[in-house]
């Protein structure tokens, strides 16, 4: 008797909407021969009119995408796709909003003659790389419970146009901050957790 075996599993990923860049996030997840397997996410949101404050300056208008491509490994006798996995992550992610801060003018030697407060654009790159372990189970066949946690470190790179910004390019920075906005290349350890719910699709 022929038992058809699981090809596909969409999933979404609810906690992504409450990240400190939230978007709508769905993703998929290919099964390969053997024990391997590949996914996909995407995600994007934009608000318009929220308005927040991050290391005192004003925030609005967001606007994020985000992806996270992942090569998957269930170890062991897991059957696939159920079972415990390690993966390899990239993460890719792009936030743009408008701010509102106070910047120094005419700078020098990490002293500036004036500070004025502006309004411009930031523009955010995240790019991160992460080694995860999970498990996923599965209910009444049709259902995907996807848990994980993972460690790496990502790069941030922030661009500030028409700000006029004379401070220091921050190159290569550690992260201090738990959201940098000043113009610079940061860099960080990360750590990542979350929980993807899946259905899954058949082969015939």
């Amino acid at each position: 008797m022929h038992i058809p075996k699981p090809a596909y599993i969409i999933k979404w990923a609810p906690f992504s909407a409450v990240d400190i860049d939230p978007t709508i996030q769905f993703g998929l997840e290919y099964l390969l021969k053997g024990n391997w397997s590949l996914q996909q996410e995407l995600g994007y949101g934009h608000y318009t009119h929220s308005k927040y404050t991050i290391n005192g300056d004003d925030l609005w208008n967001k606007e994020v995408w985000r992806s996270r491509s992942e090569v998957r490994l269930y170890l062991g006798n897991s059957r696939k796709p159920a079972g415990v996995y390690t993966a390899f992550e990239v993460l890719y992610k792009r936030v743009n909003f408008n701010q509102k801060a106070t910047l120094g003018r005419e700078c020098a030697d990490g002293m500036c003659n004036y500070f004025e407060e502006v309004a411009y654009k930031v523009l955010r790159d995240v790019v991160g790389y992460h080694v995860k372990i999970g498990g996923q189970a599965l209910l009444e066949k049709r259902i995907a419970l996807d848990f994980y946690t993972g460690l790496g470190f990502r790069n941030i790179y922030v661009k500030t146009p028409g700000s006029g910004d004379d401070g220091q390019w921050r190159d290569n920075e550690i992260l201090l901050e738990i959201y940098p906005t000043r113009r610079g290349n940061y860099r960080l350890i990360s750590m990542n957790m979350g929980f993807k719910m899946g259905y899954l699709l058949y082969r015939n």
